[in-house]
């Protein structure tokens, strides 16, 4: 029982290291250090590293989906109208397959399964704006 909870602490570690951008050589060290000993040694390394580099790979993948500049989206309506006092919304879908919340004006009325082309500029923030980090 004891390995696999050391297997997953190493897997959290990993993880925690790879959305914090710790320092992988300390925890690489640290596990070398307490763990020498131990016949899974190897496995609990390898879980570090998994957890580490598939944090940051899943964090790179989504950082560089979309930059500042022109974007042009070829994107499909996946929901009904969502009708708000001002204004009409829908979800839509991008050839990506990332989804979206398409605000539209009142008299503006799509169907569910339309296609649609939008043009425009895009403009990321620069950081997390609010204290709860959304």
């Amino acid at each position: 029982m004891l390995p696999i909870t050391i297997i997953a602490l190493a897997y959290l570690l990993g993880i925690f290291g790879g959305l914090y951008n710790f320092c992988i050589v300390p925890f690489c060290l640290l596990i070398c250090i307490f763990f020498r000993k131990e016949k899974y040694f190897i496995i609990y390394l390898i879980f570090f590293l998994f957890g580490f580099l598939l944090t940051i790979y899943r964090l790179n993948l989504f950082d560089e989906k979309y930059v500042n500049g022109t974007v042009n989206i070829t994107a499909q309506i996946v929901s009904n109208v969502i009708e708000k006092e001002n204004m009409n919304s829908f979800i839509i879908k991008s050839s990506k397959g990332d989804k979206f919340v398409l605000y539209c004006n009142k008299n503006t009325n799509f169907e569910f399964g339309t296609k649609i082309v939008l043009n425009g500029t895009l403009s990321l923030p620069q950081k997390t704006r609010n204290r709860r980090w959304f």
